[in-house]
């Protein structure tokens, strides 16, 4: 399972001039349950010897195996403030943690946590093109271009002869890879921002970007203005852009 640990925002605003932080640990699950022990074992005197050295003390309230709420409202338990850290059992969550539960869907599972993170990248980009509507559009742009291509076939073919279908054809082309590129950038975007609002960062997805550049052997491509995707670097440089704009 993926999981994650929750804590809420007003814990790391407290002014630098208190001296005891009041924080209550919680979890739907006892802490015979691996994730939960973490949390109790580690987490919790963690935090104190941290903040001890920091000339601080946190003074822990523990209220796990479901004391404060059951195992489906551990976010709202902590969106509520009955607690400040929890453990999260994402595969309660599919609705609000759909990529933290990538593993669940798939037929196939990986203890490699880079991978899992590298698949969740890809499954959120497909997951743009969906939501942005880019199969409706392109289905309707490819009608669109079939007759832009007859058009020009028959007009060219008056200058050009045989060669006029030809021009044509490659003219349609530039046109359906240009969109497609288009929505390659909208898709990765989408991306981007789903997993940075997952807390997964962009990171996988720019590492499963260079690593699918050189099983394509992309940078021996010149015709890139006849490619239906960006080249990678330029998709890189896009989605690093908008880390540093939201940043």
């Amino acid at each position: 399972a993926i999981l994650a640990l929750v804590v809420t925002g007003p814990l790391l605003i407290n002014s630098t001039l208190a001296k005891e932080f009041k924080i209550t640990a919680s979890s739907s699950h006892p802490p015979v349950v691996p994730w939960v022990a973490v949390l109790k074992n580690y987490v919790v005197p963690e935090a104190r010897k941290r903040a001890k050295a920091l000339g601080h003390s946190i003074k822990w309230t523990e209220a796990y195996a479901g004391a404060l709420y059951n195992f489906k409202n551990t976010l709202e338990g902590i969106e509520d403030g009955l607690g400040d850290v929890g453990w999260v059992g994402t595969l309660w969550e599919p609705n609000k943690l759909p990529l933290h539960n990538v593993t669940f869907y798939l037929p196939f599972v990986s203890g490699n946590v880079v991978a899992a993170a590298e698949i969740a990248s890809v499954i959120a980009h497909e997951l743009g093109h969906v939501a942005l509507g880019h199969t409706k559009r392109r289905m309707i742009d490819f009608s669109s271009q079939n007759a832009i291509r007859v058009a020009l076939a028959m007009v060219l073919s008056r200058f050009f002869g045989g060669f006029g279908a030809i021009i044509a054809n490659t003219i349609t082309k530039f046109l359906t890879a240009r969109l497609s590129r288009k929505d390659e950038y909208e898709a990765d975007a989408y991306a981007a921002a789903l997993l940075t609002k997952a807390n997964i960062g962009i990171e996988p997805q720019i590492s499963m970007f260079e690593k699918l550049e050189k099983l394509s052997n992309e940078g021996n491509n010149s015709m890139a203005w006849l490619m239906s995707h960006p080249k990678t670097q330029d998709r890189i440089t896009a989605i690093k852009k908008l880390k540093d704009e939201w940043e």
